[in-house]
Formats: structure tokens, C-alpha cells, sequence
């Protein structure tokens, strides 16, 4: 028994090797690279620096917090670039939620919990990595185990429920996972005193959401993209579909057997069915009732907004799978572990999984770059981000423009690389403007009224090409306006253009 457990515990600090380097080639992959939505990634990140927070949620819309943003500051502030201090929060968002519940686990003595949280990230597919978005509440919902080493009920009972409330507002594909350890703290604590300070902690957080949809609702132009509109809609018709194509929901979800993306959804139903025979009550009901939030989110339309692309994946609507998965299997006994043969067959398992990945990442990567007609958002190389953005502020400071616009009449993708690559990356350039999907709610509401004011039209006039070694700009064209008091609103652009 000594030497099994020594045994696992090497192949702890193994596993967490290999998945650090796993997730650092990743990075290396996809770091050379940006889409649309990551620009604003960027801008909100410079603004962050700086102590300038204009919005609670994404730009432009009333939801997802930029978890993202907030843990690039500290390394924007230390020197390194935004380009790269995004996507390095953002690996740390992905792989933080597993590290932590390993670690803890490992904390209390408990190897083999431990070792399925440790190890879950490189079993699954690569895809599940490629996927560099909304993983932030995830990452939040971290801090739930570490909470439970407080030692006073009511001080834990309320920071749990801050933790686990404020993971969902903060991205909403947490909800499953959270609800599941919020039933299972419930059950398996049921003093009332507990159970009340457990709501005080869910009130707080639901006074801070609601203060920030008070925040949108006093915004004269509203907001770009809300996901309470027609996003969530019910639709039991939805519901049904969705149980016919599980593999492509759960795609990139499942461990182990990354052909039927349906395993991880099958998996989470089997495990809920052992734990009640195993009595296991609170994680039983936790899984239970987050297997009927999954069921339940079916029927939205919002769950049914993605593709097959890693780029914009369907499955990144249930990001929390995964998680749910450790956390029941956790809770199992694996005395089967014990014997050698079946740790020679895991050991196999892990080493097969994470060669698959390393070997298949780049052309799984190269073939999503290559067709990216099925999705609402571009990636581009950043060098080529960089240097579009470089030549529209050396225009725009040629001619003394006071502002750039950057309609999106022909290209539409370049048009926001522009509008939100060049605050980011050029801070001290004239500010910009997108004209009919400004996401700034305080670049549409500003009074943009002066005497004269020179205007930079920056027009992509033809199709992009471009490659990752050749870097070849967009066809831009130039005109410079002079516009006696002359507000840039959308309803007005038209006139602008004449």
C-alpha cells in the first residue's frame, strides 16, 4: 500500500508537468494569432492598466465579465506587451480551475481526486484547449475548495455562495458545476443558520448584478449584443433537438473516446445514477441538479449559437462538463488503481492521450484557420493586426485627423480589427470609431461636436488576403473629411459619407 501511494504521488507532480507543458505549446500554437473579439480583449486590458473601467461586462454587452483583461494587468504593468498578456491570462483562466481542485485535494491526503483533476486536461481533446474563450467563471468557481478550509460555518457558508453566484454572472457555462457544489454543501450541511448566511452571500452578488443591468438599462444607446433578448428565448422543440445531436454539443468534452462527444453528457448521467446507489447523497442530488440545468438549457437559443469551428465551438456552452466529471468520479472509491496492471493501463492511457494532442494540435489548428466561413469572427495573425493598425495611425497622422472611422461596408472584420486594434495598441492615436456596431457605449453617447473636425476614413475596399509567414495588408482606402459640427452617430453616418 506504501508503494502505491508513493507511486501516485510522483505521478501527481508528473501529471501536473505535462499538462504545464501542454498547455504552454498551446500557447505557443495560437499565440501568433487573434480574432476580432480578442481586440477587445486588448482594449479593455490597456484601459484596465491605466485604472479606467468603463463597463462591468464584455464591451458592448450586458454580460460575461473580462475576467480575461483583469489578470493581463499586473503583466502590462510589469512591461510585458498586450498581445501576449492576454492569451497568457488567458491559459492560466483554462488550466486553473483543474490545478486548483488537484491541488486541494492533494492537500487534504486525497490522491486519487487529486490525480483525475490533475490529469482531466490532457484526456480531452485537443479542441477543448484550441478554445481559448469563456472559461472565466470557471476559473472563478477555483476558489471554491480553498474557501472550505475556513473554519467558522456562517463566514464559509456565505464566501461559498459569493463564489459560486459570482462565477455565474461572471460567465453563465458555470452554472452547472456551481450548482452542483452549492446542492452538495446544502445536503450535506443543513443547519439553518448555515443555509442563511448561504442566501445572504447569493443576495450580495444578486444586488451587484442587478446594479449592473441598472448600469445598461441608463444607457441612452443601449447595448450592442444582450443576452436576455431573444437569445433567451425558451424553446421546447430545441429542447428535443438538441438530445439528437449530443456528439456535436459535447464535442470536445469527452475523455478518453474523442470521436462521440455524447460520452461526456452519458458519462455525467451514469455517474449520478452510481453515486445514489453508492448513498453518496450530496454529490448524488449536486449532479442531479446540475444534469437538470444542462436538460433544461437545451431548450435556449443561445446554447444552439455555435459550430463545429474551435473557433466559435457549440460545446463551449457546457465548458463546466469536464469539471462536473472529476468531481463525481472523486467522490467514487478506485481501489482498482491499486493494482499494478491497472496503473500500468492509465499510465498508458495519459501518456497515449496527451501524444495524440501534441502531435494533432497544429493541423487541427491549421485546418480551423483555413476555413473560417462558418463563423461570426476572423482570427488573423497579430503581426498582421499590428501592422493594418500601423499604417491606419500613420494615415491619420499625415493628414492631423482628429478621429478614425472604420465603416464596415465592405469588410467588415478589418473595420474592427481597426476600431479596436488601434486604441490598443497605438494608446496615443486619435480615437476611433465603428460605425452601426460601436461596442463602446461611450464612444456612440460623447458629443463628438467641434468647429472643424478631420475625419480618417479608413475603407477596406476588397477581399483580405493574407498569410502567416507573407504578410499581406488589406486593400485600404484613405479619405480624410472635414465636418463643421458634426456628431458621429450611426443614423448620421450616411451624410458623413457623402
Amino acid at each position: 500500500m506504501i508503494g502505491v501511494e508513493r507511486f501516485w504521488k510522483q505521478a501527481f507532480l508528473c501529471i501536473m508537468l505535462l499538462v504545464l507543458l501542454d498547455r504552454l505549446w498551446i500557447l505557443v500554437l495560437t499565440m501568433g494569432d487573434a480574432n476580432d473579439d480578442m481586440t477587445i480583449f486588448w482594449l479593455a486590458a490597456m484601459d484596465y492598466s491605466h485604472g479606467v473601467f468603463r463597463e462591468p461586462f464584455f464591451y458592448g454587452q450586458d454580460y460575461s465579465v473580462m475576467l480575461e483583461s483583469v489578470l493581463a494587468v499586473p503583466l502590462i504593468r510589469a512591461g510585458v506587451n498586450v498581445t501576449v498578456a492576454v492569451p497568457i491570462a488567458m491559459a492560466f483562466i483554462a488550466i486553473i480551475p483543474f490545478w486548483s481542485f488537484a491541488l486541494w485535494h492533494r492537500l487534504r491526503g486525497e490522491v486519487m481526486p487529486a490525480l483525475l483533476f490533475a490529469v482531466m486536461p490532457v484526456l480531452l481533446p485537443v479542441e477543448h484547449a484550441l478554445n481559448q474563450m469563456v472559461g472565466s467563471g470557471l476559473a472563478v468557481l477555483s476558489l471554491f475548495p480553498w474557501v472550505q478550509l475556513l473554519r467558522r460555518p456562517l463566514l464559509r457558508s456565505c464566501l461559498s455562495a459569493i463564489v459560486l453566484a459570482a462565477s455565474v454572472v461572471v460567465q453563465s457555462n458555470a452554472m452547472p458545476f456551481a450548482f452542483a457544489l452549492g446542492l452538495c454543501s446544502l445536503v450535506e450541511n443543513r443547519k439553518r443558520y448555515v443555509w442563511g448566511a448561504f442566501m445572504v452571500g447569493c443576495s450580495f452578488v444578486a444586488v451587484a448584478w442587478w446594479k449592473a443591468r441598472q448600469f445598461y438599462a441608463g444607457l441612452s444607446g443601449g447595448v450592442v449584443n444582450s443576452v436576455y433578448g431573444s437569445w433567451s428565448e425558451f424553446d421546447p422543440e430545441l429542447l428535443m433537438k438538441t438530445f439528437t445531436r449530443l456528439d456535436a454539443h459535447f464535442a470536445g468534452l469527452s475523455p478518453v473516446w474523442w470521436a462521440n462527444g455524447s460520452i461526456a453528457f452519458l458519462l455525467l448521467v451514469l455517474l449520478t445514477v452510481i453515486l445514489f446507489v453508492q448513498r453518496k447523497v450530496g454529490y448524488a442530488i449536486g449532479m442531479l441538479g446540475a444534469l437538470l440545468i444542462l436538460m433544461f438549457g437545451f431548450g435556449f437559443k443561445k446554447i444552439h449559437d455555435g459550430t463545429s469551428s474551435v473557433f466559435f465551438p457549440l460545446f463551449r456552452m457546457f465548458m463546466s462538463v469536464p469539471l462536473l466529471n472529476c468531481w463525481a468520479l472523486s467522490a467514487l472509491r478506485a481501489d482498482w488503481l491499486e493494482r499494478t496492471i491497472p496503473r500500468i493501463i492509465a499510465m498508458a492511457i495519459i501518456l497515449v492521450c496527451a501524444s495524440m494532442r501534441f502531435m494533432g494540435a497544429g493541423s487541427t489548428y491549421e485546418t480551423a484557420r483555413s476555413d473560417q466561413r462558418s463563423i461570426p469572427l476572423r482570427v488573423r495573425p497579430v503581426a498582421w493586426i499590428r501592422a493594418t493598425c500601423d499604417e491606419v495611425v500613420q494615415e491619420a497622422r499625415s493628414g492631423k485627423s482628429d478621429i478614425i472611422v472604420a465603416p464596415r461596408d465592405v469588410e467588415e472584420f478589418t473595420a474592427h480589427f481597426i476600431a479596436y486594434g488601434v486604441p490598443a495598441l497605438h494608446p496615443e492615436a486619435p480615437p476611433t470609431y465603428l460605425p452601426d456596431h460601436e461596442r463602446r457605449y461611450w464612444r456612440r453617447t460623447e458629443k463628438n461636436v467641434v468647429a472643424e473636425r478631420r475625419i480618417l476614413v479608413a475603407r477596406a475596399v476588397g477581399p483580405e488576403v493574407w498569410t502567416r509567414s507573407g504578410l499581406i495588408l488589406p486593400s485600404l482606402r484613405f479619405d480624410h473629411l472635414v465636418t463643421p459640427a458634426t456628431t458621429l452617430d450611426p443614423s448620421l453616418w450616411g451624410d458623413i459619407e457623402r
